[in-house]
């Protein structure tokens, strides 16, 4: 039997639950749910976004919680984040916990709205208190990783996963993701492929993005025979994993399709593919009478969705003549990149501030980022773009 696409189950699950969410706890808690997964909001359908619209339209406090995810993570439009906090506060006001966690997230790093790091402890602690298991999933992913200044302990991380798993049952899919990155992050992928292998099962795509690795790769990450990577990958393309797309076009060693293979990711949700096209223009492997013209206007599309890596390479663009960059976009690119945690901006972020620079964020880097420049000033962080020959004004920016 020819297996269903995550797109085609993602779409069935939003589709036949929010007719239903505001009477029924279960179809309620399997369509947020269903939000909770980053990856998962990149395969929303058209069809589906206008159901969903058109619930917002009528009150729909479900959908208005959709609407603003939507918005928060695929940035369709220019005012996006604005959107997302506006729709995410409408959520929240007729009883969306999970709306809270939305806005703690963009409080935190200053989309739609001023940072405010404090502001957003205590927006996850109201969603917690009122019933959020979206703000359950974000403390798990925070101590798994060590994300936002959260300490790291991915053994407690496991352990919170477990007790919510016998609480619920097998068949959350988000616990089960979670399961799946913890088993991964402490054991290996040998140890996690069968609870990759069970997020895959129930739709999602983020168990597709590692199913082909934990079938093709060993735990060191040395890739199993020729013969399994390309029926894994095969397969994984088939049900549009933005990272099988992406590594195609790696392991291409960037031939002619590379370009279309990383497009492809991009669109489907994984921002690094971005990057990685900015660096094919840059170093002239894709062919373009103006490469850095094209490396910048990638760098940006990632930065778009807060690549910090995208924001790194455009400032030392920048700083080295390759790129154009007015100074409030500059500035911009580098406070985003240093709510991203990324050492080198916040360093930036700092520097230029002392220079009389970043005047509009200067509250902001003296209560954040000051008190960690001292222990970041003398790091030497590694060139992007070491200096290139420059014999007939090729080099030169957008010649």
């Amino acid at each position: 039997m020819k297996r269903e696409k995550p797109r085609t189950i993602i779409n069935r699950r939003l589709k036949s639950t929010l007719p239903k969410a505001a009477n029924d706890p279960k179809a309620a808690r399997e369509f947020l749910e269903q939000l909770y997964i980053y990856e998962d909001i990149f395969y929303i359908d058209d069809d589906t976004l206008e159901m969903i619209k058109e619930y917002s339209k009528k009150g729909n406090s479900y959908a208005h919680f959709a609407y603003a995810r939507y918005h928060a993570c695929t940035s369709p439009a220019e005012d996006s984040q604005n959107i997302a906090m506006e729709y995410y506060k409408k959520a929240y006001a007729n009883g969306i916990a999970d709306a809270g966690i939305g806005m703690a997230l963009a409080t935190y790093y200053g989309r739609g709205c001023q940072p405010n790091r404090e502001r957003y402890k205590e927006l996850i602690e109201e969603a917690r208190a009122a019933g959020s298991r979206f703000a359950t999933y974000l403390i798990i992913r925070e101590t798994l990783y060590g994300w936002r200044k959260r300490q790291m302990n991915p053994g407690k991380s496991l352990t919170m996963i477990n007790k919510l798993i016998q609480q619920d049952g097998e068949e959350s899919i988000v616990w089960n993701s979670l399961k799946a990155k913890a088993i991964e992050t402490i054991y290996g992928l040998s140890a996690a492929t069968p609870y990759i292998e069970k997020v895959a099962e129930k739709g999602s795509i983020s168990g597709w993005d590692r199913l082909f690795i934990a079938r093709s790769y060993h735990d060191d990450l040395e890739r199993h025979d020729k013969e399994i990577f390309n029926k894994e990958i095969k397969r994984a393309m088939e049900m549009e994993s933005g990272l099988a797309y992406f590594l195609k076009a790696e392991l291409n060693e960037y031939n002619e399709e590379s370009v279309p293979l990383l497009e492809k990711a991009f669109k489907l949700g994984d921002d690094g593919a971005a990057c990685r096209i900015g660096d094919l223009y840059f170093y002239h492997l894709e062919k373009d009478e103006n490469p850095f013209r094209k490396a910048q206007e990638y760098y940006l599309k990632g930065f778009k969705y807060d690549n910090s890596l995208c924001a790194e390479k455009l400032v030392e663009m920048w700083e080295k003549g390759y790129a154009e960059l007015d100074e409030s976009t500059l500035e911009n690119i580098i406070i985003v990149g240093a709510r991203m945690d990324s050492e080198r901006l916040i360093v930036k972020a700092v520097e230029r501030y002392r220079e009389g620079g970043m005047e509009q964020y200067a509250q902001e880097i003296e209560k954040y980022f000051v008190p960690d420049y001292d222990k970041l000033k003398d790091t030497e962080f590694e060139e992007y773009f070491p200096d290139m020959p420059d014999d007939d004004g090729r080099n030169d920016a957008y010649a």
